[in-house]
């Protein structure tokens, strides 16, 4: 929902640009495309400057870039590593738990041992989300510590996440909703060398004013 909130900011209420190109003159003026679909051809329109949110390993998607230069930061910065995370939201009506779910979730310490990488209390964070007395609870599994945990199947996850709650917060009952969803490269990894990343990220912003990643 954040592209189209975007886009209606923007003033493109209908477009969802699902993909795009650059190439820069001599200039520094940028020209941008965006592209509907794949199958689009796209139309070039030139811009002062170019903020991109998009993660880092896409970049090397960007291909027709003339700059040799630019080229070889991009491949550069499109190797930083990321963890997985998965997101399973359970959904509960007319479910008691042993402590009131009322703040914004909690994470699990390593030492724990526990089977998620944390949780947030949907109900008491946001409205509209559950039914009246109903529960909405939101698992994170996976992440640098436990990447097996992202690749569990839906089934897997659910079973995980019911023994948490039993053990922790006492809730026994089948949940009536249950969406899971899978992201195998999410979080990127500050590992040991990732200043060798912030050195290219610097160089991009420095060496071609207006791209900004």
């Amino acid at each position: 929902m954040i592209r189209h909130s975007l886009c209606k900011a923007c003033g493109y209420i209908s477009t969802i640009f699902t993909d795009f190109l650059f190439k820069k003159s001599t200039e520094f003026v940028w020209f941008f495309s965006c592209l509907l679909s794949t199958k689009d051809v796209g139309h070039w329109s030139p811009y002062d400057a170019v903020i991109s949110t998009a993660p880092t390993y896409s970049l090397q998607k960007i291909s027709t870039c003339r700059n040799t230069r630019l080229r070889e930061l991009l491949s550069e910065l499109s190797t930083l590593s990321y963890s997985a995370i998965s997101i399973l939201f359970l959904g509960f009506k007319d479910v008691t738990s042993r402590i009131p779910l009322t703040g914004f979730g909690c994470l699990a310490p390593t030492r724990e041992s526990r089977g998620f990488l944390g949780m947030t209390f949907t109900t008491s964070s946001f409205e509209g989300r559950t039914p009246e007395g109903g529960i909405g609870v939101n698992f994170f599994l996976g992440g640098g510590r436990n990447p097996k945990q992202a690749r569990l199947s839906q089934e897997e996850a659910v079973a995980k996440a019911m023994h948490e709650l039993h053990e922790l917060f006492g809730i026994e009952k089948a949940p009536q909703t249950v969406a899971y969803r899978q992201w195998l490269r999410a979080i990127p990894q500050y590992e040991l060398g990732y200043e060798h990343y912030e050195s290219s990220l610097k160089a991009v912003e420095e060496e071609f004013p207006g791209l900004f990643l």
